[in-house]
C-alpha cells in the first residue's frame, strides 16, 4: 500500500500542516473538520506557507493545493491521520466511526500526545492490526514530524508500510 489517498481529520494548525506535507509528497488529501470554516482557513494558511516556500525556490503552490480536497465527513482512504482536540472521548469516537467507514486495509493514525494509542485502537474492530501513533515535537507543528511511537504502536506487519510512507512524505 502506497497511501495514495490520505484522510486528515482536524484542520487546525497541526492538521493543516500534516495535510500540506502529505500533499507536497504527491499524495491526494481529503481534509475534514467539524468546525465550520476550519478547512477554508487551513487551505488559506497552506497557500501562504507554500507561497513563501515558492519565493525561496520551492515548488508551485497550486500543484500542492490541487491535491487537497475539502471533505464533508469521513471518507474512504488508505490512511487516516487524526489531529483533533486532545480529548480521549472525542478521539475514541472518531476511531469508532473511522473503523466503520475506512477500508479494512486502511491504517488509522493518531496525532495524540497523551492518549495511549492502544486506547484508540481498542475502539475499533482492528486493534492489533491497523493503528499508528504520530509524535510531533512540541512547538513545531509545521514540521509534522511523523514516526511510529514504538513497535507496539504499529504492529510488525504494518510497520514497513508506515515507515515507507513517512520517509516518502519527508515526515522523518
Amino acid at each position: 500500500m502506497n497511501f495514495e489517498h490520505v484522510l486528515v481529520v482536524g484542520a487546525g494548525q497541526m492538521g493543516g500542516g500534516i495535510a500540506q506535507v502529505v500533499a507536497a509528497s504527491g499524495r491526494r488529501v481529503a481534509l475534514y473538520d467539524t468546525v465550520p470554516g476550519a478547512v477554508d482557513r487551513a487551505l488559506g494558511a497552506m497557500g501562504r506557507s507554500l507561497e513563501k516556500r515558492a519565493e525561496k525556490g520551492g515548488g508551485d503552490p497550486s500543484e500542492t493545493l490541487a491535491r487537497v480536497a475539502p471533505a464533508d465527513g469521513l471518507v474512504a482512504a488508505d490512511l487516516m491521520i487524526e489531529a483533533v482536540v486532545e480529548d480521549a472521548e472525542v478521539k475514541t469516537e472518531l476511531f469508532r466511526k473511522a473503523d466503520q467507514i475506512l477500508p479494512r486495509e486502511a491504517i488509522l493514525a493518531s496525532n495524540t500526545s497523551s492518549i495511549p494509542i492502544t486506547t484508540l485502537a481498542a475502539a475499533t474492530t482492528r486493534p492489533d492490526t491497523k493503528s499508528a501513533a504520530i509524535e510531533s515535537p512540541a512547538g513545531k507543528p509545521s514540521a509534522a514530524a511523523t514516526r511510529p511511537a514504538s513497535t507496539a504502536s504499529v504492529p510488525a506487519k504494518s510497520l514497513p508500510k508506515w515507515s515507507a510512507f513517512a520517509r516518502s512524505a519527508s515526515l522523518r
